[in-house]
């Protein structure tokens, strides 16, 4: 977990209203987290800051990098604080089926990307049985593609990759496992704005 100290003293950053330094610490963990439960404190937290801003005596308009956590109203801010909440504590659970999910996966399949729906970043995993050249592609529904991974010269076993979501619109979306230009898998991921 992200240190204390660090915490404790960015919540001194709120509270004296120096928000664009209070923000910069939380998207700095959802940029990097330490951990998993890390990065969805990281949006809690930031989606209460934000709600502070405008509710608070010094009403800032600062925004930060990642916007789709400021909440337009109370309810939006409900809504995506039980959404993050339920995360942490399915996680424990999630664990468990993660391990179970990444054993049992076939030569050349995709495991479904965690998270998802996700808005920022999603973890890709998959399993090839031999060395191959492994190229990820993201497809729009129109079957356009949008995004290549080129993971080049991967050894058998398996592999992860991070996707960051740096234009790509709200909506669903396709990916594909392909080696050496064969296509060996396709499964569905759903990016929130």
């Amino acid at each position: 977990m992200a240190g204390l100290g660090d915490n404790l003293a960015n919540w001194c950053n709120v509270e004296m209203e120096n928000y664009p330094a209070a923000i910069e610490y939380f998207e700095n963990i959802i940029d990097d987290p330490p951990s998993f439960q890390d990065s969805i404190l990281a949006i809690i937290d930031l989606n209460n800051v934000y709600d502070m801003m405008s509710s608070g005596g010094n009403k800032s308009t600062y925004i930060g990098r990642y916007n789709q956590y400021k909440p337009a109203t109370k309810e939006e801010l409900d809504e995506s604080v039980a959404f993050h909440t339920e995360l942490l504590f399915r996680d424990k659970n999630m664990n468990e089926d993660f391990k179970s999910a990444l054993v049992s996966l076939k030569q050349g399949e995709l495991m479904q990307n965690l998270p998802n729906p996700f808005s920022k970043t999603t973890e890709i995993w998959y399993k090839i049985d031999r060395p191959a050249n492994v190229t990820i592609n993201i497809f729009d529904y129109t079957g356009k593609i949008v995004n290549t991974i080129n993971e080049g010269n991967e050894s058998g076993g398996n592999h992860s990759v991070t996707f960051e979501n740096k234009n790509l619109s709200p909506g669903l979306y396709f990916y594909t496992l392909s080696m050496d230009g064969v296509c060996t898998d396709t499964k569905k991921m759903t990016i929130l704005r």
